[in-house]
């Protein structure tokens, strides 16, 4: 076995902002390139890692593919997966408690454009994370891929994210999946907090009415709050497949566009002095990226200042709120 850096590990996966060290052992012809449309198996798989007194700890796991190999996937060599545990194995592990977690992988393992691109997907859940304990938590892995069959032995970045299941279990709220969102209960600084996020990294492509890219969570109260994921097609991102949706007429997703609704009852002035009091936090976490090439750095510090140069005089502010667009019909 190849060394592997010895990674301090806490009780809880998302807890811990230190890189996860590990390797990720499996067969990959055997991965099914359709499951959506194919009778397949999981493929049979191994962590491991080293635990703090150096010893080697194996786990168990399956992997599913997260789509296709296809345009969806941007022509990705490794798909992003789904990482299925056995829950008899991870005690006492990084993974205790999970049944399942996301797995964003680097796609091209040749193309040091995409793994820019998972960094800086990355750096969009940390930022909301700042911003919502109601947040899909990521965590940063160094994974060493080994095909068990092949001579394929690549180490990339890729990130685990929390299962809705856990942020629900965590925040005392249950995933929401209504059929229709009526104004009445949405908390109004949750969704303008989430929409102003969504404008500052520049991503379109997402609805928290349709539950487009956007998980639900309901309090025992009835109150919902959104908690957004997948940032790929975002300007912060500025992935070269990426590309506005139809209907907003922009000619780059780096263009930022405020898509919010005008909820009644928000208070702005508070929505934006949160940003702006962890302005210092998010340029810190931008130069805290591992691995990132110097010009892409640079790129995305000068993309977040700029929005918070915005943010940080009143006619920006007064600016992005009368953009807010009217709460459609069918939720009042």
């Amino acid at each position: 076995m190849a060394a592997i850096a010895v990674t301090l590990l806490c009780a809880s996966m998302f807890d811990d902002s230190s890189v996860l060290q590990m390797q990720l052992r499996f067969d990959f012809d055997a991965f099914c390139e359709n499951p959506d449309k194919q009778e397949c198996d999981d493929v049979p798989a191994e962590i491991v890692y080293m635990d703090p007194g150096g010893g080697a700890v194996s786990v168990g796991v399956r992997l599913r593919i997260r789509g296709r190999w296809s345009s969806r996937t941007a022509g990705c060599q490794l798909p992003a997966l789904f990482v299925y545990f056995n829950e008899n194995e991870t005690a006492g592990t990084p993974f205790a408690g999970q049944s399942m977690l996301p797995l964003t992988t680097h796609c091209r393992h040749l193309d040091k454009h995409y793994s820019d691109y998972l960094l800086s997907e990355y750096l969009a859940h940390r930022i909301y994370t700042l911003l919502s304990p109601v947040s899909i938590r990521a965590r940063l892995a160094e994974i060493e891929y080994v095909d068990s069959r092949s001579a394929m032995h690549r180490k990339r970045y890729g990130f685990f994210t929390e299962h809705f299941a856990g942020v629900a279990r965590r925040t005392g709220r249950t995933l929401y999946e209504p059929d229709h969102l009526h104004v009445a209960e949405v908390d109004p600084q949750g969704m303008a907090r989430h929409a102003l996020f969504q404008y500052m990294i520049g991503n379109l492509d997402w609805s928290a009415v349709q539950s487009h890219n956007v998980a639900l969570f309901s309090a025992a109260d009835g109150n919902v709050v959104p908690a957004p994921f997948d940032f790929d097609y975002s300007g912060l991102v500025s992935a070269e497949y990426a590309s506005p949706p139809s209907g907003i007429w922009v000619s780059s997703v780096t263009t930022r566009v405020f898509r919010g609704y005008c909820w009644p009852g928000v208070d702005w002035s508070a929505v934006f002095d949160e940003f702006t009091s962890i302005k210092d936090d998010v340029l810190e976490e931008s130069f805290a990226l591992p691995g990132m090439s110097g010009t892409e750095a640079r790129r995305i510090r000068v993309y977040l200042k700029r929005f918070f140069e915005k943010i940080e005089s009143s006619e920006g502010r007064q600016a992005i709120v009368d953009s807010c667009r009217p709460v459609p019909a069918p939720l009042q």
